[in-house]
């Protein structure tokens, strides 16, 4: 069901990658002896015809560990786990048990061979049977935000909504605590309020306004000619505004075509430009 890596790119990957999933596409093949591939999870060298697996399971396995929040390392975690909630101890084992009789008739499931499209119907069908209240979910044990694992599951557990949702508010003040939150009476430190400045220049209100009457207000107020595409009636406008409100269209919209942004030469069979 689940096969170890011997790469050591995945281990280095496991301890830098801050996210809570990897793109299998950014993993190149490796070629240890400079003319034979090797597999890209397990490094044997590849049979005939393979470019990049040896085999599903290394697929498998790899889809389940570079994102265990999703289906493939959701059912890893499932059999790791018992099929029971790490919080409540609730018990999803009935509900897989359900989804696997319901679907293993079906067209995909003819084949014994457990392959990843037929893992990923399989386990929609198991989060569908799970009532909203106890709907299955894949925590972080130490958050990422604080340092955790976001790869593998050595830092991952399945819990419930209820238990998710308790242990996400504690995940949430232990953050507060170490990046520091105003709003919860903890100061900012130097290096926050630098990001912070960094990250909000030319952003205040005072700024935008400036900006408005510089750049936006007199193209609202400039009179504007529209036309329609299929009569070739031609209306004048004061304004982009009164344009807007006689044609029951969005000023946003109007000010695209006439932008001539995203290709836009017309809207709703009318055509704009400046009179």
């Amino acid at each position: 069901m689940y096969k170890r890596s011997g790469n050591p790119i995945v281990e280095e990957l496991t301890k830098s990658h801050r996210e809570r999933s990897y793109n299998l596409s950014d993993l190149k093949s490796i070629k240890l002896d400079g003319s034979n591939r090797n597999c890209v999870w397990c490094l044997k060298i590849l049979p005939k015809g393979k470019q990049k697996w040896c085999s599903e399971l290394c697929i498998r396995s790899a889809l389940a560990y570079f994102a265990p929040c999703r289906n493939h390392g959701l059912r890893v975690l499932l059999y790791k786990h018992a099929f029971k909630c790490a919080g409540c101890g609730f018990d999803y084992k009935p509900f897989f048990v359900q989804a696997y009789n319901k679907v293993k008739n079906m067209w995909y499931f003819r084949n014994p061979k457990m392959l990843s499209y037929r893992i990923e119907n399989l386990m929609k069908a198991f989060r569908r049977l799970i009532p909203k209240n106890v709907r299955i979910e894949v925590d972080h044990v130490i958050p990422i935000c604080l340092g955790g694992q976001g790869l593998g599951f050595d830092n991952v557990q399945i819990l419930c909504a209820k238990c998710h949702k308790a242990k996400t508010k504690i995940d949430i003040k232990n953050r507060t605590i170490k990046n520091g939150n105003p709003r919860k009476g903890v100061k900012f430190t130097k290096e926050h309020i630098e990001a912070l400045s960094k990250a909000r220049e030319g952003q205040d209100s005072l700024a935008r306004l400036e900006s408005r009457k510089i750049n936006l207000y007199p193209k609202l107020r400039q009179p504007i000619l529209a036309v329609n595409n299929s009569t070739k009636q031609e209306m004048a406008f004061d304004s982009l505004e009164e344009a807007a409100k006689t044609l029951n269209l969005q000023v946003s919209n109007i000010s695209r075509v006439l932008r001539g942004s995203q290709n836009r030469k017309q809207h709703k069979g009318w055509t704009f430009k400046y009179a």
